[in-house]
């Protein structure tokens, strides 16, 4: 599959806002800004700069495709 995508880590705070993202295989390859929620009531999102990552298809905790 590939296409936009927000993917949650089995280890980590935040979800990776994919704008490209490739499950191959074994792997999962993104390209996007990690997205965080902070302040009152989570009302602030904050965005990282852009970063590419590539992990293994186990430390994933959940993949949201986009329509």
């Amino acid at each position: 599959m590939t296409g936009r995508a927000d993917i949650v880590l089995a280890d980590r705070r935040g979800i990776f806002a994919a704008e490209h993202c490739e499950i191959s295989g074994n792997l999962i390859h993104a390209e996007g800004r990690w997205r965080t929620r902070t302040g009152a009531n989570y009302a602030t999102i904050t965005y990282s700069e852009p970063r590419r990552y590539t992990w293994p298809l186990r430390s994933i905790k959940e993949v949201r495709w986009a329509a």
